[in-house]
């Protein structure tokens, strides 16, 4: 099979058909749950800020805590590539539609977050387990979606997302301070495994010092670069 011939059909695929695909389940989501995102916008930030008093048993977390959690899976290198890419292919104009085909995104993470927490199941050490490999089993073909899932998370987290950020944070650290490279890998797999086996209230705990210094750090360079530029 001619490469050339297959290369511009996925190319075909991830550009307007994706586009159509991913704003139609969007809009579908958000009629279905009644525009939730403009509707209780103001009403997550209140929970997330302020939220009501309750016993707290061992394993919970705080809605602070998961929105920290969130952002800290979410902010890193396509945070800023991918914006920057679109931009940059597509002019300023390409930021005003990240913005709104994100508003109808919020719906489709919206369902998965509620299809998670409703196929939740509980887990040793009173801790709950949810997530695509549990709820996908609830539709038909469900095993094999299941699996189907699990692997392509697991080749995405090896070869695309971990691999990219880690490189990042290499060549960060070898070009600032001039550490090898072995020595920057033995670092950070030992900080990520002592993160991973203390369970998620490690996870909570590590998450809750490093995402707010991230967020600032992301935002106030991300600030800093647009007023640099824009002169």
């Amino acid at each position: 099979m001619d490469i050339s011939f297959l290369w511009l059909r996925i190319h075909w695929l991830l550009g307007l058909p994706l586009i159509i695909y991913a704003v139609g389940i969007g809009l579908i989501c958000t009629i279905i749950f009644r525009f939730i995102q403009f509707r209780a916008f103001f009403q997550a930030w209140r929970v997330i800020i302020a939220p009501q008093k309750k016993e707290e048993k061992q394993g919970d977390m705080t809605p602070f805590q998961a929105f920290l959690n969130t952002l800290s899976t979410n902010l890193g290198n396509g945070s800023v590539v991918g914006a920057a890419t679109a931009i940059v292919s597509g002019g300023p104009g390409a930021g005003i539609w990240v913005l709104l085909v994100g508003l109808f995104m919020m719906a489709i993470r919206f369902a998965e977050v509620y299809a998670s927490t409703w196929y939740g199941m509980r887990a040793p050490k009173n801790t709950t387990l949810g997530g695509p490999m549990l709820y996908l089993k609830e539709v038909w073909g469900g095993a094999v979606l299941s699996g189907l899932y699990g692997v392509g998370c697991l080749i995405f987290g090896l070869l695309v997302g971990n691999a990219m950020q880690m490189h990042s944070i290499r060549m960060s650290i070898e070009t600032t301070w001039g550490f090898d490279t072995y020595a920057i890998a033995v670092c950070i797999t030992a900080f990520i495994a002592y993160v991973l086996f203390g369970g998620a209230q490690r996870i909570i705990a590590v998450s809750d010092k490093i995402v707010p210094v991230k967020v600032i750090v992301f935002f106030g360079a991300s600030f800093l670069l647009i007023a640099y530029h824009s002169g």
